[in-house]
């Protein structure tokens, strides 16, 4: 009989151990959540954010050290627009190697004009799901060039292009599956680094369109695969901000035998049906 006691401890202990610490529930009533808010000690964890210095702690020195370890430098063989380019790609392991995307840190230099930006998701136009890397390999690259007349190109990682009609070029960064419909996506720069992130730039994708002529971009919005949406044209404005000029909806029955295009132009500040056609 002492020798079961003696097990049953020995598993009380052991399952004790392994079980993760109890968590105490506080249940509050509206009238004493109230209170609770105006205490200086109450944070709102739906905005709050941890500080760098919190994020960094939480980091345990083996983590910091593998992910120092599972990087891949990338250098640019030759200039993008003047700037020295190179890349720090953190990608996942598989196995002993690493994948050819992940989240990076985009270095450029030129003259006394220096700055980083920093991609989610980067991958090189050069790379495929083929591709991987020893952990601290260093990949010399030749920079694809943005083909002439084209303002973006799907096949361009990084490159610089006029996409804002101002005669000056703007950086753009290429994020895979980033954009509408799983398209790329591409990030917009001005030449010191900071985001464009106003209207319609934060949007820019491969199904982006520009008309240089009329200083306008297109943007498409779906809220479906094929249930249709929205074509928005925005033009340049004297101040060198974009409006929205022009919309396009689009819309499909749910057998899919018609399809509807509405078509609306803003006058003042309202916008006024143009065309209305379906297609049978």
């Amino acid at each position: 009989m002492k020798r079961y006691l003696i097990l049953a401890l020995v598993l009380l202990v052991g399952c004790r151990n392994n079980n993760p610490p109890s968590q105490v529930v506080l249940e509050y009533m509206p009238d004493d959540l109230k209170e609770l808010r105006k205490s200086p000690e109450y944070v709102d964890l739906s905005t709050y954010e941890v500080p760098e210095e919190d994020r960094n702690a939480m980091i345990t020195p083996a983590e910091r050290e593998q992910e120092e370890e599972n990087v891949v430098h990338i250098v640019y063989t030759q200039p993008i627009n003047g700037f020295e380019v190179t890349v720090d790609m953190y990608p996942d392991a598989d196995g002993e190697m690493l994948k050819h995307f992940g989240p990076a840190e985009l270095h450029f230099k030129k003259g006394n004009t220096e700055f980083a930006v920093e991609i989610d998701d980067f991958s090189e136009d050069h790379f495929s799901y083929e591709t991987s890397f020893r952990p601290g390999q260093t990949v010399k690259i030749k920079p694809t060039p943005l083909p002439a007349g084209k303002v973006i190109s799907e096949n361009c990682t990084i490159f610089f292009s006029d996409v804002d009609f101002d005669g000056q070029k703007e950086l753009l960064v290429r994020e895979p599956f980033y954009g509408t419909r799983g398209t790329n996506g591409y990030h917009v720069y001005e030449q010191d680094g900071t985001e464009r992130t106003d209207v319609p730039f934060y949007a820019i994708c491969d199904m982006s369109e520009f008309n240089a002529s009329e200083k306008s971009i297109t943007q498409h919005e779906y809220y479906g695969v094929i249930l249709g949406g929205n074509m928005l044209k925005y033009r340049r404005q004297r101040d060198g901000s974009f409006a929205l000029s022009d919309s396009t909806h689009v819309d499909y029955k749910v057998d899919f035998t018609d399809s509807i295009r509405v078509h609306y132009r803003k006058q003042g500040d309202k916008m006024i049906l143009v065309k209305k056609i379906i297609i049978r």
